[in-house]
């Protein structure tokens, strides 16, 4: 839900360099939710969860912070457990040999190749190097707020995910409602706080503000909004006085209202397709477009010299270039 809210802004559908990262991320948090929830071992399961959590850095480097939190916890969750000490450091001996799988194939094929070097330059090294260029950490931090401004619907979206947590664990605390919580929820809390800060820290670190980048907030913060919720759930169910429940059921129903005022209030008018279908039934094509289609090349190849991808779609010729940026093509063509 949180991603797909998010699809409104260009910036998060051109630029996709996030997708695998998250990807991976939600498939790993998902392996760790299983782990926690059943004692038994799950060999293969564990080896394929090292796998992922190792293809992570080599989706984007700038993912990592995610990847060792993720990593650490699941390592905590394997070692942890009741179970023999022996099956234990098995577990967690399949777990790094998965780890180790992705990054040794890529160093076994760049070397057998030649391009180990390449590779250690252009995407590890230069990634530093990048990240040194931008603006310093701390200036990074502090101009974070207008960061966020950048996109109005994701920061009203955040904010909520951010503040309705924490007012839900701060009625729990001011009614006494910790005695209630189970360690699992606790521990679900104190892991989705280390991801969501992960998650900011990897998005200011590269120290430059290029929207894309927050996208990297979207899972951890509605882990968040998540942990937050179930520790309220279980208080919410130890109550037996009608006040009480009446108070909860007051304030669900605020939080849900506040969901969709905060979407529609910060979602433009121009911004909402569906309110607009004579745009899309009307439009009849560019006059190049319409020049271009009556001499009849449909199929064939076509240079556009300029950003009129819409060009391509109007007279069915792909490009002759692999300058064409995909996106402009059919979100231009749909605003004309």
């Amino acid at each position: 839900l949180t991603f797909f809210t998010f699809t409104v802004q260009f910036d998060f559908i051109h630029y996709s360099s996030e997708y695998v990262s998250l990807f991976l991320l939600s498939a790993s948090i998902l392996i760790l939710a299983v782990f926690v929830s059943s004692p038994r071992r799950h060999g293969w399961m564990t080896f394929a969860a090292g796998i992922i959590l190792g293809a992570v850095p080599f989706a984007k480097v700038q993912s990592i912070p995610l990847g060792v939190v993720i990593g650490i916890s699941c390592l905590l969750v394997l070692s942890l457990r009741k179970s023999p000490l022996k099956n234990r450091l098995k577990d967690c001996a399949i777990y790094g040999a998965g780890v180790m799988v992705v990054p040794l194939f890529f160093f076994v094929m760049t070397k057998a190749t030649g391009c180990f070097e390449h590779m250690l330059k252009s995407y590890l090294l230069a990634n530093v190097s990048y990240a040194k260029q931008g603006m310093s950490f701390t200036t990074s931090i502090g101009t974070f707020p207008q960061f966020l401004e950048m996109s109005r619907v994701f920061r009203a979206w955040l904010g909520f995910q951010l503040t309705m947590g924490l007012l839900l664990l701060v009625v729990v605390l001011l009614l006494g409602g910790m005695k209630s919580f189970k360690s699992f929820s606790v521990k679900l809390l104190i892991f989705s706080a280390a991801l969501l800060i992960a998650a900011i820290y990897s998005v200011i670190a590269p120290g430059r503000h290029y929207i894309h980048y927050l996208l990297f907030l979207t899972v951890p913060s509605a882990l968040w909004l998540m942990a937050c919720t179930a520790c309220f759930g279980q208080w919410a169910k130890s109550l037996k006085k009608p006040l009480h429940i009446y108070a909860v059921i007051t304030l669900v129903m605020v939080g849900v209202v506040s969901v969709v005022a905060t979407l529609l209030l910060n979602d433009p008018a121009n911004r909402r397709p569906r309110g607009y279908p004579y745009k899309f039934t009307s439009y009849r094509g560019t006059p190049a477009g319409n020049a271009i289609r009556n001499l009849g090349l449909s199929g064939q190849s076509l240079a556009v010299w300029g950003w009129m991808n819409e060009l391509f779609i109007e007279t069915d010729m792909w490009s002759a270039t692999s300058d064409t940026v995909l996106g402009f093509s059919w979100v231009r063509t749909m605003r004309l």
